[in-house]
């Protein structure tokens, strides 16, 4: 018999197509290298690079809001939180819980 798993929440779902609707939009993000950043527990945080282009993607796991430094101020490209989209970031970001969102860095 087999067991069913629970619904999953609709910000997970659309992260997926979030994120390959931009890569189709914005190219630099899509290509390029990439490291992962110190992040707090259930925080997956990590730096896309290419050329002067500079992106951190960021994915909340967690049940509560976590804390992020930002190294430089950015914008927020795509957020699962639709609120969130285009917002300035000035070197810190709070992902909300099972929050994802891609902020494009300034220029150092």
């Amino acid at each position: 018999m087999s067991r069913r798993r629970p619904p999953i929440p609709r910000r997970r779902c659309s992260w997926s197509a979030i994120c390959c609707g931009y890569a189709r939009n914005t190219p630099r993000w899509a290509t390029g290298d990439q490291r992962l950043v110190p992040a707090p527990l259930g925080v997956l945080a990590y730096l896309r690079q290419q050329g002067t282009a500079r992106f951190l993607v960021a994915v909340n796991t967690a049940d509560a809001a976590a804390d992020l430094p930002l190294a430089h101020e950015g914008l927020t490209e795509v957020s699962t939180d639709h609120r969130r989209r285009g917002g300035r970031r000035d070197c810190s970001l709070r992902p909300g819980p099972h929050e994802a969102c891609v902020v494009r860095l300034d220029a150092p």
